[in-house]
Parts: structure tokens; C-alpha cells; sequence
């Protein structure tokens, strides 16, 4: 089920995101994190629309800090880059916004500005934004009377 809502995800994702940003939109080395993130997502109590639209978030900020993280060497390809993470961090705003969830938004602020500090200063922040994230979870929405297989 997790795998389904993740893909899901990602199909709705990429029907906003506009073609002539030419950006693929990949799980890659997030995805553990994110089906977690999916898993928990349907073990509360939450709207289908919803769980699409916290993992959407959720994989937006990730694929954001991750493009902005490798940035390669080479000028042209660097400022690509660059772009390309600001637009995917612009698409995770705009993709809580119209999905109603600005608290996230103020949820994980410090968060993403503490996982850009300690990429710059070469510490590990693999966890911080997926801990932050499950807490919103966990915190915001009820766990399910049932347990979802």
C-alpha cells in the first residue's frame, strides 16, 4: 500500500510541475524515508487527498535540499542546479499552500534552515527534516483504529 501511495504521489506531482522546468521527479536515495513517511501516513487518520498531499510535500522539500546538496562543478550545470532546487522548493510552498497545509510550512521552517546549515558546515542532517516531519504526523492526525497491511 505504501508503495502505491508513493507512486501515486509522485503521478500527481508530476502532472503540476511545469515541462519547461525539465525536472524528473525521482525517489532515488530518499525513497526508504519516504515510503516510511507513506506508511505512516496510512496508519492515521487522514483524508486520501491529504496523504497525497503531505508525502507530495514531504518529497518536494527532499528532492529541494537534495539538488541543491550536489551541485557539480562545472558553471552552466551548477546554476541548473541551483535553479532547479528553487524551483522545487517553490513547488513544495505553492503544493502546501493549495493543499491547505501552511502549518507545515511553519512546522518545518527551522528545520529545513538547520538541514542547510549542517550540509554547509559537512555535518550530517539526513534525519532531521524525516524526524520533524513524522512528528507533524504524529501530532496533527489521530492513529487509525485499525492497522492498515
Amino acid at each position: 500500500m505504501n508503495r502505491i501511495l508513493l507512486q501515486d504521489t509522485y503521478q500527481q506531482l508530476g502532472d503540476v510541475l511545469s515541462p519547461v522546468a525539465n525536472i524528473a521527479l525521482q525517489a532515488g536515495v530518499d525513497e526508504p524515508m519516504l515510503l516510511e513517511l507513506a506508511t505512516m501516513l496510512l496508519a492515521h487518520d487522514i483524508q486520501s487527498q491529504e496523504r497525497f498531499a503531505l508525502l507530495g510535500c514531504y518529497a518536494l522539500l527532499l528532492q529541494a535540499l537534495r539538488t541543491h546538496q550536489h551541485v557539480p562543478l562545472a558553471e552552466a550545470d551548477a546554476a541548473k542546479a541551483v535553479l532547479d532546487g528553487d524551483y522545487l522548493l517553490s513547488m513544495y510552498y505553492q503544493h502546501a499552500v493549495r493543499n491547505g497545509l501552511t502549518n507545515l510550512i511553519s512546522y518545518l521552517a527551522t528545520t529545513v534552515k538547520r538541514v542547510q546549515i549542517h550540509r554547509v558546515a559537512a555535518l550530517d542532517a539526513s534525519l532531521l527534516l524525516h524526524q520533524r516531519m513524522s512528528r507533524y504526523v504524529q501530532k496533527s492526525y489521530k492513529r487509525s483504529a485499525y492497522e492498515v497491511i
